[in-house]
């Protein structure tokens, strides 16, 4: 099995760093076709990534490097806000659960419980669905088309220091994403 020597959250970065004016993101769905730049988007990024880490500290404690990655459970609709959300996720070191809107609630709620997620991140139009459902894990509202946080959470700034893969070592094989599927017992 070939094993990278980076993650994608670095593919990402280096596209930054080479195109940073250059689009990055183009929403068809959005009324005016809503596109951002990669520094645009990087921003975002790792405002929301700040959120994310915050918050797993906040769960978990201080000891981040655990066994297990932590999961994020992502229920957005598809957008800027999304790929942000996901790109956030990963830069934080955590791995995301994807949570199609349109399942039922039942299937929502069973893979909130089953994958242990840490936190949940949800847009604004899936968040009232959310509140009706069982417990669940911390919820981080995600604005879908711009990909901020609606809390507008104050972090303290780190030392500018590289602060993405705190979950992670470079060689250490951990999951990016976990996809539930849908099954029928016969």
């Amino acid at each position: 099995m070939e094993v990278f020597s980076e993650f994608i959250i670095d593919h990402v970065e280096s596209s930054v760093k080479t195109y940073p004016a250059n689009l990055a993101i183009i929403d068809a769905d959005y009324e005016d076709g809503k596109s951002i730049s990669y520094q645009d988007m990087w921003e975002r990024v790792c405002m929301l990534s700040k959120v994310i880490r915050h918050r797993l500290q906040s769960g978990i404690g201080e000891d981040l490097v655990t066994s297990t990655t932590p999961l994020v459970s992502i229920m957005m609709n598809r957008g800027i806000g999304s790929i942000v959300s996901i790109l956030a996720v990963l830069k934080s070191g955590a791995a995301y659960v994807p949570v199609d809107p349109s399942f039922p609630a039942d299937r929502q709620e069973y893979i909130f419980t089953h994958s242990q997620s840490q936190l949940l991140l949800v847009d604004e139009t899936n968040f009232p669905a959310v509140q009706l459902m069982g417990p669940l894990p911390p919820v981080i509202i995600v604005d879908a088309n711009t990909g901020y946080t609606s809390s507008n959470e104050m972090l303290i700034e780190e030392d500018g220091e590289s602060i993405s893969h705190r979950y992670r070592m470079k060689g250490e094989l951990s999951p990016v994403y976990v996809l539930y599927t849908r099954f029928v017992n016969v």
